[in-house]
């Protein structure tokens, strides 16, 4: 991530370079800046209808730190939503001195409302810390692998946490199955199990960005909505220019983690969120919440990510004596880059209620980024 003020200018610059269809576009970057960046641009009329702190932090984004930026941007397109849905809605001014929500609402009848927004914009501690042990795995292999002309993908699953897994033990697993070519079955170890599909050393692809989505289709058989692993490390003989047309020496460890624990601690690693938005919510308050992260993980995690949350905001927070929260929108967005670099967006919304208040999404929205939007003038 880009550090203090260069993020927005950031956003903006990649969203220039994509619609001057640059070569050299981080399309990686540019699957959710460039549609956030069009989705804002077309919301500036309700954004000015949410009141003076809106505009505001509109104003104020391209000198806001990192996080502030995607957590500012994400209030204002919640309330820039609302105000489509019909809502009379006003963004409350910061105050240091107590907990304040994001909004007021004050169209809902008899009842004092507020919605307060929570958004994270990378991947959880946990998950961090899986991939740098991944890293260092793929590390103690790769030059030895390099240096015996070895090309092709690694497929690494593992049944015991990652940490547990001694360097020394994985690479003899390693090393020792890429002697055999002829071996493409996996092999059990104490850890889980491996496998080695072996690639040819040089072959030709459509012209493509360097690690593009065709270019690691073609290269690692790594498919943009592939389900079955939770990371890719892969590399390729650094070629002239980002332009290319060969597939040259590839390698490659494809990775995921069965154990309970890694579930189980990716799961919990976004519910925090749900928690610190409840905390915002003033007493006396009906409270509503919206909740966004990127999501890139094969279903059977999204999946149990998504039910701790709706689980822990029934189970845990719902039943607060002083604050009611009868609704909640949990966003899960799909950054992906597809063909050469083209970024898509997808947004899954899941509107979670307590039983028979269903209705309160008859009058706020649950698409954020996605829902349609006409052309503004």
């Amino acid at each position: 991530m880009q550090d203090g003020p260069q993020r927005f200018a950031r956003m903006l610059l990649v969203t220039q370079n994509h619609l001057n269809k640059r070569w050299d576009l981080d399309f990686f970057s540019a699957a959710l800046l460039v549609p956030e960046v069009a989705v804002l641009g077309n919301s500036l009329s309700e954004i000015r209808a949410l009141g003076p702190e809106a505009e505001r932090k509109l104003a104020a984004l391209p000198e806001m730190a990192d996080e502030e930026v995607g957590a500012t941007m994400y209030e204002l397109l919640v309330g820039a939503a609302c105000v489509r849905k019909g809502r009379s809605i006003t963004m409350v001014p910061e105050d240091r001195s107590r907990k304040v929500p994001d909004f007021q609402l004050s169209d809902m009848g008899p009842f004092t409302a507020a919605i307060e927004c929570k958004r994270r914009l990378g991947l959880t501690k946990y998950e961090l810390a899986e991939a740098r042990y991944v890293e260092a795995l793929y590390g103690s292999v790769r030059t030895q692998l390099r240096d015996r002309a070895i090309h092709g993908s690694l497929e690494a699953c593992f049944t015991v946490p990652v940490g547990s897994v001694e360097v020394a033990e994985f690479s003899e697993a390693v090393l020792a199955m890429v002697e055999h070519a002829d071996m493409r079955e996996p092999i059990e170890t104490r850890w889980g199990s491996l496998a080695f599909r072996p690639h040819p050393q040089l072959r030709t692809v459509q012209e493509t960005r360097l690690y593009s989505p065709d270019y690691l289709q073609e290269a690692f058989d790594w498919n943009p909505l592939q389900d079955q692993w939770d990371g890719l490390l892969c590399e390729v003989d650094s070629p002239p220019n980002i332009r290319v047309e060969l597939i040259t020496r590839p390698l490659c460890l494809k990775w995921r983690s069965e154990t309970e624990e890694a579930l189980t601690k990716k799961a919990r690693g976004v519910t925090s969120l749900w928690a610190n938005a409840a905390r915002q919510i003033p007493d006396g308050d009906i409270g509503f919440i919206y909740v966004a992260y990127p999501e890139g993980a094969r279903p059977t995690v999204a999946d149990a990510r998504t039910r701790h949350i709706l689980n822990a905001g029934r189970d845990d927070f719902f039943h607060r004596w002083s604050v009611r929260i009868p609704a909640t929108v949990v966003t899960r967005l799909y950054p992906r880059a597809l063909g050469i670099g083209n970024p898509d967006l997808i947004e899954s919304a899941l509107a979670a209620a307590t039983n028979g208040e269903e209705f309160w999404f008859e009058y706020l929205p649950t698409q954020v980024f996605t829902e349609h939007i006409p052309l503004q003038e």
